[in-house]
């Protein structure tokens, strides 16, 4: 036998040392992407209910729901624009139920993506619709005391343009529930 020969078989056990460092590095990015969607999907929900709750924010709260609903949801949180401002009184009802300097944050407990065939399904509502998923999370309301409410609910939040955006039904759990469309 060679040496050439006596070295590459010596060499042999890289191939699937290699082969393992690939798998690793590809489950990691995917754990990594899915970690990041995670975040990501985690702020816009924060952004929404702190916008509502907390800030009284117009501008935020629309920011974080798909613009094919925007007119849907700026008449469902006007009375129909008979009252421009009835977007108030959640925040007013939260303070009447927690109380001054209350908090409001989100736990997002699971996130099932939609494959590319429910994505495209959902372009017929939601134009440039690139990705989507179900969350199921927690609403997370703190006292000032440290005293914490908690409420569950699910949504399915689209892509459009690499942001994420709210599209569904909101149970929203102090103040009145509304339908951003049908």
């Amino acid at each position: 036998m060679s040496q050439a020969q006596k070295t590459s078989k010596k060499n042999l056990w890289l191939i699937p040392l290699c082969i393992l460092a690939a798998v690793a590095l590809i489950a990691g990015l995917v754990f990594a992407s899915s970690a990041e969607r995670k975040a990501v999907i985690t702020k816009t929900l924060n952004s929404f209910y702190n916008a509502l709750y907390v800030d009284s924010n117009w501008d935020a709260l629309v920011g974080c729901i798909a613009e094919a609903k925007r007119d849907n949801f700026e008449s469902a949180m006007s009375m129909g624009g008979v009252m421009p401002s009835f977007f108030f009184n959640y925040k007013q009802e939260a303070v009447l139920t927690l109380g001054e300097g209350f908090g409001v944050s989100v736990r997002l407990n699971e996130l099932t993506e939609y494959g590319a065939s429910e994505a495209a399904a959902l372009q017929e509502n939601f134009p440039g619709t690139e990705k989507a998923a179900l969350a199921k999370y927690e609403i997370i309301f703190t006292t000032a005391q440290g005293e914490e409410q908690v409420y569950t609910n699910q949504m399915i939040l689209i892509m459009v343009s690499g942001h994420w955006y709210m599209t569904t039904h909101l149970t929203l759990p102090i103040g009145a529930n509304m339908t951003i469309g049908e």
